[in-house]
């Protein structure tokens, strides 16, 4: 379980994991942090023992998870109201933002 307390640990565990299959591991990720937005900056700490590589192609499933081509088919991106963003794309988006602040050299294209 990946929390504050342990992050150094998970970090290095995550970077493994995610060298051997990064399109598995960052649809998971992905889909964790568009479910629990308290996961957003632990993620993106997470990230910092992750190969070049691999930074890449969690750019390519962000892209991906934002154009709607992987993820989930037709999903909304406005709540029921029609006026406010739904919590999914938010905690995306926010992903988002953090990852590539913290990390500029990783393509977004």
């Amino acid at each position: 379980r990946l929390s504050k307390e342990n992050i150094r640990d998970m970090s290095r565990a995550i970077a493994k994991v995610t060298h051997a299959n990064p399109l598995v591991v960052y649809a998971t990720i992905l889909s964790q942090i568009e479910s629990y937005d308290n996961m957003v900056e632990v993620m993106v700490e997470a990230q910092r023992f992750v190969n070049p590589l691999g930074l890449d192609v969690l750019g390519y499933c962000i892209l991906g998870r934002l154009s709607g081509m992987t993820g989930g088919v037709n999903r909304s991106r406005l709540k029921e109201d029609g006026v406010n963003v739904s919590q999914w794309l938010q905690s995306l988006e926010t992903f988002t933002g953090e990852f590539y602040k913290r990390r500029p050299f990783v393509e977004f294209r």
